[in-house]
């Protein structure tokens, strides 16, 4: 009796044992499901010493409009959307174009992309399938086309934002208000220079023109699209077209090699060389919405981001000084305006989408800009 006793006993514990094993392999397998998850959501692998920027955002996968844009169903909608020229940045849809068409010229090999003569768009930021998503798709329609009520009714429901683009005679976006003074001053750089996402009178250009009034002409040649070494030959074409300043818009995603600081490094001693030609040199460090806000999109990363940044930023503002170019950072734009609003949420505001800067973004900007280089200056 004894001896069965004990043999129930053994195979009870070893039952128990069982148990035990299995949900410590159960919770293992799970926990090395979420730890990869979780990796996956916040790291595309450690920031090094020589990687700066924030790597991973919502605009990281599904790129494609076709994946996030609501779906346009047929019917008498796609054919006011094809009436009214609809086109679509990025990525092309059936039947429609890319918006590329609404605003630049044909490309010669040989020169520069350029933007079309007196172009003008209405531009819509529409509703996405994809929670969280900060760059969301936008159509473009003919802004000299009526919209039928079938068309406007689909733009009040799905869109979420709007602004409209305009160029001018001499190929350039334009700039409120106009103003013809013969002392002029250049403004280079990517979308965010021309002013992506927002009206005329909102680019940084606009806003800039507005402080300096008569005093000067602000002329917007920047490009969407446009990378480092376009930019640079856009200054060899300007240089001698009797500027007073110039003021290059550098976005982050100019920056391509995982030495952020020596790219940066070359870029501004490339704009030193330009100083024989212009009174003053700006150049303004524009940020992405997901590296300004990464304690919202990468808090695993955030110390060491904002660290190597700092690190970045004082390099940077002695080698500018040395060269006698001014240096404005997005970044700290964007963290002081925070500290201003007394609210976490205050840097969403500053951009119209991931990378573009809203109004009130590129009015702050300017701000900073007219204070701190051409408020005191001798007129």
């Amino acid at each position: 009796m004894e001896s069965k006793n004990q043999i129930t006993t053994t195979g009870f514990y070893y039952y128990l044992l069982g148990i035990l094993l299995s949900s410590f392999i159960i919770l293992l397998t799970l926990f090395s499901f979420f730890e990869i998850k979780l990796k996956k959501a916040f790291s595309s692998g450690p920031i090094t010493d020589q990687k700066i920027f924030c790597e991973v955002s919502p605009t990281d996968h599904d790129r494609e409009l076709g994946s996030v844009l609501r779906i346009i169903p047929e019917g008498q909608l796609r054919e006011d959307l094809i009436q009214a020229q609809a086109a679509y940045d990025s990525a092309y849809l059936n039947d429609f174009q890319d918006h590329d068409l609404f605003f630049f010229a044909k490309e010669n090999k040989n020169s520069l992309r350029e933007l079309q003569a007196n172009a003008q768009a209405q531009a819509y930021y529409m509703a996405t399938t994809k929670p969280y998503y900060i760059d969301p798709p936008v159509i473009f329609l003919n802004r000299k086309f009526t919209q039928t009520p079938t068309l406007a009714s689909y733009i009040r429901k799905e869109s979420r934002s709007s602004f409209y683009m305009t160029t001018t005679e001499d190929k350039n976006r334009t700039t409120l208000p106009l103003n013809l003074n013969d002392k002029k001053i250049l403004v280079v750089g990517d979308s965010a220079a021309m002013g992506y996402g927002v009206r005329d009178e909102d680019t940084f250009a606009s806003f800039l023109q507005a402080k300096l009034k008569n005093r000067y002409q602000v002329l917007n040649k920047g490009i969407s699209g446009f990378e480092t070494q376009d930019i640079m030959q856009k200054i060899e074409e300007e240089k001698d077209k009797s500027y007073h300043h110039i003021i290059y818009i550098l976005s982050e995603n100019d920056i391509k090699s995982h030495d952020s600081f020596a790219e940066l490094e070359q870029i501004i001693k490339q704009l030193g060389a330009f100083k024989p030609f212009f009174k003053s040199i700006t150049l303004i460090q524009n940020f992405n919405m997901e590296t300004v806000l990464s304690d919202f999109f990468t808090p695993m990363k955030t110390e060491s981001l904002n660290k190597r940044i700092e690190e970045m930023a004082i390099k940077t503002l002695r080698l500018a000084k040395e060269l006698s170019i001014n240096y404005v950072s997005v970044y700290d734009i964007a963290n002081e305006y925070t500290q201003t609003k007394k609210t976490i949420f205050a840097r969403f505001g500053l951009y119209a989408d991931h990378s573009h800067l809203s109004p009130e973004g590129n009015r702050l900007v300017s701000d900073h800009v007219f204070l701190n280089f051409f408020n005191n200056e001798k007129k």
